[in-house]
């Protein structure tokens, strides 16, 4: 994949537009190696990263979500395409793509920030820069998405649990207790706790340790 560089004084940044499938399949017969349908297909632009802040909301094409998420095995790889050139990333992060292609906004044109494609991984200098103001990229997000991975066996009892005491947290402090309570009155729910351990075992929550 060849990258242009990053104008610094516009305060340059890259984002992903995720293309929808029939996008996708209108895109096959002009890439090369001819990709299969269930390949995700992307597109890459630059934009300044100053005027992100400031643009109309309401408005997906411009607007952007950066991923946080962790990079996996070097080995374990899956093509997608980028501006029709086939590119060779981590599964987990394919994985995140491919789960962020669902979402209504971002099939409405709202843009992705992941740094292994956005940041050139191979020019030392820019990425160097760049990892020095993700603080900045990600306060200026309109959303960030944290991908944990794909489900397994107890992973959406345990996110359908931390939305509910989430939800009702956010009613008040009495509801949030009372919620709990209920939950621990259930005898049956013993295995909660078990998948709530397997989910905060991942990856993610351990490669700061």
């Amino acid at each position: 994949m060849n990258y242009q560089a990053l104008d610094q004084n516009k305060c340059e940044i890259r984002l992903l537009t995720i293309l929808t499938k029939s996008e996708s399949t209108s895109s096959l017969r002009n890439s090369q190696p001819c990709p299969q349908p269930e390949h995700l297909f992307c597109e890459i632009r630059h934009y300044p990263l100053k005027h992100c802040s400031s643009l109309d909301t309401d408005r997906n094409d411009q607007t952007f979500i950066a991923l946080s998420y962790t990079w996996g095995s070097p080995t374990d790889k899956e093509m997608i395409y980028v501006d029709g050139t086939p590119v060779r990333i981590q599964r987990n992060l394919a994985r995140a793509l491919q789960a962020l292609r669902k979402l209504d906004c971002v099939q409405q044109g709202r843009k992705v920030w992941a740094d292994a494609i956005c940041i050139n991984q191979a020019d030392s200098k820019e990425r160097n820069r760049e990892v020095r103001r993700m603080a900045e990229l990600y306060r200026t997000a309109n959303d960030v998405v944290i991908w944990l991975g794909d489900s397994d066996f107890g992973s959406d009892e345990a996110i359908d649990f931390i939305n509910n005491l989430t939800a009702a947290a956010k009613i008040g402090s009495d509801s949030a207790k009372q919620f709990l309570r209920t939950v621990l009155s259930l005898s049956h729910n013993f295995t909660l706790w078990e998948s709530l351990t397997g989910l905060l075992s991942r990856l993610y929550f351990l490669r700061m340790l």
